[in-house]
């Protein structure tokens, strides 16, 4: 491993109300990401809420992915992905079509207008706000999702979306 850094996962065992309620957990800031992958047959991507800053030097950000998903399978398989920064201008078709079904046998970025990087990996092209290209130095587990701790291998670039 390139970074004997610890990321401390927390329960949850107490808030700030007299009963604990889930609904609290939408006062937290998320925002939304395009997860990129190298597919088996064509390149793929997902939507993810939690990507967030570990560190600033090096940078290393943290991102999770359910264990179901395919872009966990090729993460998983290949150790590197990309970010692609949505920004609110970002059209529910593309949160769908990278949202609502599989890249296991959906080819889904067909009528998403992205690019390939020289590494293999797709960035999305359109209402993004920036793209990152990165490498998996560490992973956790929780029972559904694994977080995969991250370095990027270039700072991050300033989206040339449509302009």
């Amino acid at each position: 491993m390139l970074y004997q850094k610890e990321i401390y996962l927390c329960l949850v065992i107490e808030s700030g109300v007299q009963a604990m309620n889930e609904k609290i957990l939408w006062s937290l800031s998320y925002g939304l990401y395009a997860i990129g992958v190298e597919g088996e047959s064509y390149p793929s991507a997902c939507i993810a809420n939690t990507v967030f800053q570990v560190t600033a030097e090096p940078v290393i950000l943290a991102v999770s992915i359910h264990h179901d998903n395919y872009t966990h399978q090729q993460i998983m398989k290949h150790k590197r992905f990309t970010i692609s920064v949505l920004s609110e201008d970002t059209s529910g078709a593309v949160i769908g079509a990278l949202g609502f079904t599989t890249g296991r046998n959906t080819e889904k970025l067909k009528n998403i207008r992205y690019k390939m990087l020289q590494e293999g990996l797709p960035v999305l092209k359109e209402n993004i706000c920036c793209w990152m290209l990165c490498k998996v130095i560490q992973t956790v587990e929780t029972p559904t999702h694994t977080v995969f701790s991250q370095r990027s291998r270039r700072e991050a670039r300033e989206a040339q979306a449509s302009r």
